[in-house]
């Protein structure tokens, strides 16, 4: 068996592609064999998902496809794993991330290092380092956020060799993502169109600014023409101010026509009492006598005091 491992080490690689059998499980890993020599699959080989033991998803007996990744020839061992040769779903949730993306995420949990937050439905997670939560320095990621709160997040990092999500908050508003923010929502618009004939951004900008420019030069037009086609408004703006004066003149020739009015109405008779009309005709006799009495001469002396 000695002499088989051996061949097998002088004839593996690393990356070669192998057919074994689970021969036994352990808390840390499970033994595969590959053409007669055992090979050591890590627990953190076995699946792309999080288990706790190689029972969750092997068991003696299975025959599975393993890949090379390491070979210690002096101390004779082979390292397998057993997820390489699966598609990672991690990297299916992620497809639709990019780094500098803006995406909403709840938060999961809270450490004194930073704060997990989910991302989405497909318990995808990232971390918001506590040097990324705020700009004012905190102690705690508790001083602003809690456990369920939902939250703007900008993806700052991918990593996805150890997998792993760098998030913050308070570079959501960071200036120096404007232009990706920019691209990002034109992606997005160009993906809800989903062919339909949807003009691009600038093209719909341009289109606006050609649409406001035609309507502003018919306004103009139209103006030009209201002014230019219409005698008759000529006329009237030139000749206002005689129409001002004319109707000052006519205003007088009213105001004397109603005070003429007036005194006919004052001297003429009353139908209803001609007797009263008489009366007004012929004074009271003390009046027509005081009016016809001389005025007394200063110089002379009333003839009733001289004697």
């Amino acid at each position: 068996r000695e002499s088989l491992k051996d061949q097998l080490l002088d004839d593996l690689n690393i990356g070669d592609v192998r057919t074994g059998r689970v021969t036994s499980l352990a808390d840390f890993g499970a033994f595969v064999n590959i053409d007669g020599a055992d090979g050591l699959v890590h627990l953190s080989e076995i699946s792309w998902e999080r288990i706790q033991s190689p029972k969750e998803v092997l068991k003696v007996g299975q025959d599975v496809k393993v890949e090379v990744i390491s070979i210690d020839r002096e101390r004779k061992r082979i390292g397998l794993s057993i997820r390489r040769q699966q598609d990672n779903p991690w990297l299916k949730k992620i497809a639709h991330l990019q780094e500098g993306q803006l995406i909403q995420g709840t938060i999961t949990h809270l450490t004194k290092f930073g704060a997990f937050a989910k991302l989405g439905e497909d318990d995808l997670e990232g971390l918001i380092h506590v040097s990324e939560i705020s700009s004012s320095r905190i102690e705690h990621p508790k001083e602003v956020i809690s456990e369920g709160d939902t939250l703007t997040l900008r993806v700052i990092k991918i990593d996805k060799e150890r997998q792993r999500i760098g998030l913050s908050i308070r570079k959501v508003d960071s200036a120096a993502y404007a232009d990706l923010d920019w691209k990002m929502l034109r992606d997005e618009i160009d993906a809800v169109s989903d062919g339909e004939d949807i003009l691009d951004i600038e093209e719909f900008e341009e289109s606006q600014g050609d649409e406001i420019t035609a309507i502003e030069e018919a306004e103009v037009t139209t103006e030009q023409l209201t002014v230019d086609d219409n005698p008759v408004v000529e006329e009237e703006e030139k000749s206002a101010p005689a129409e001002v004066i004319e109707q000052e003149e006519d205003t007088d020739e009213t105001v004397v026509t109603e005070i003429e009015s007036e005194d006919e109405t004052t001297t003429g008779e009353d139908p209803d009492n001609p007797d009263l009309d008489k009366a007004e005709e012929s004074p009271p006799a003390d009046e027509v006598v005081a009016e016809d009495e001389p005025e007394p001469d200063e110089g002379k002396v009333p003839e009733e005091t001289q004697s």
